[in-house]
Order: C-alpha cells, then sequence, then structure tokens
C-alpha cells in the first residue's frame, strides 16, 4: 500500500470544506497531507511534533506554485506566487488518513476507534497520520472508520483549531 496522505473526505453541513491559501515560508519543505500552522509572521509552515495549533493539512507540498521546482525548465519565471492552499480545520470539515500505533505501520481501526481522541504525528517522510498511541495530546476525534481501506476519518477538536471558520 502506498502512501496516504490526509486530505478533507467530507462535510457536515454546507457541503464543502474551508479552503484558503497562505503565503508558504520560504524554508518549509513539507509535502501534501501535512499538518500546518500560520506563523506569528503570518507566513505557513509545517506543525512541530504533537501539534495543539493546527490551521488544517495542506492541499500540496511547500513550494509547488506554478514557477517553482521548475529546474528543467529554460524559461525565467518572474512574478511566481509561492502559496499553497490548505483544508481548514473547522466544524464541517472530516478528514481522512491512516493511523499508527505509534510506530510507522499502518494501523487497521476498529468500531471501537470511534468517538475517541487521539494525536497527529509525521513520519521521517513527513506523512502525516493520527496516533493512537499519543493519549496526551490529543487533537483528532474519530468520526468513522473504513476498516477494510485502514482509513481513520477524523475531525480537528475544535480547541486546536488556529482559526475560528463559521460554519
Amino acid at each position: 500500500m502506498g502512501a496516504r496522505f490526509i486530505t478533507a473526505a467530507r462535510t457536515v453541513g454546507n457541503g464543502v470544506p474551508a479552503i484558503q491559501s497562505f503565503v508558504c515560508d520560504s524554508s518549509a519543505t513539507f509535502i501534501r497531507g501535512a499538518a500546518v500552522v500560520v506563523a506569528s509572521d503570518g507566513e505557513l509552515e509545517a506543525c512541530g511534533a504533537d501539534p495543539t495549533v493546527i490551521a488544517g493539512f495542506a492541499a500540496a507540498a511547500a513550494s509547488t506554485a506554478p514557477g517553482y521546482d521548475a529546474a528543467n525548465s529554460p524559461n525565467v519565471v518572474t512574478g511566481r506566487s509561492n502559496v499553497v492552499s490548505v483544508y481548514l480545520a473547522d466544524a464541517n470539515t472530516v478528514f481522512s488518513g491512516r493511523g499508527v500505533n505509534g510506530g510507522t505501520d499502518p494501523s487497521t481501526p476498529t468500531l471501537s476507534n470511534i468517538g475517541e481522541s487521539y494525536g497527529l504525528k509525521a513520519d521521517a517522510n513527513g506523512i502525516w497520520t493520527v496516533d493512537l498511541a499519543e493519549v496526551t495530546t490529543k487533537t483528532a476525534t474519530i468520526v468513522d472508520v473504513d476498516i477494510d481501506q485502514k482509513i481513520f476519518f477524523f475531525k480537528i477538536v475544535q480547541a486546536n483549531y488556529q482559526f475560528s471558520v463559521a460554519a
């Protein structure tokens, strides 16, 4: 099974996930699906370990907007804007991703996971997951599971939202 990145999977209420674009920190190296936060300078960066504040999850990797990562291009690209769209953490958006139990091997969800809250973590490759072993810093509440595909559906705990997004 290949990598499964965290993404917006469903919504409650208005039917579409809240998405906003932010200027990316020039030194950021996060990948798609990373938990991200807007720093005090207003630029987007990856969350640290066991995040307690989350803006949402990156819809694209850092520095991949048009004009970036064009090492083989013979043309000079000017006017480029280093922005990344983010699926915002809010009351309407349900995210999906894989879970691990402290390690890197995918955990098979069970019905008993529904309603439980866990932390989030990134592996050595920068792929973010629900960490079933993290029960101290609880950021994600499981709302549904797909046992066959090993997918956890979760919402970010409201106390961890960086922004208050209207429903």
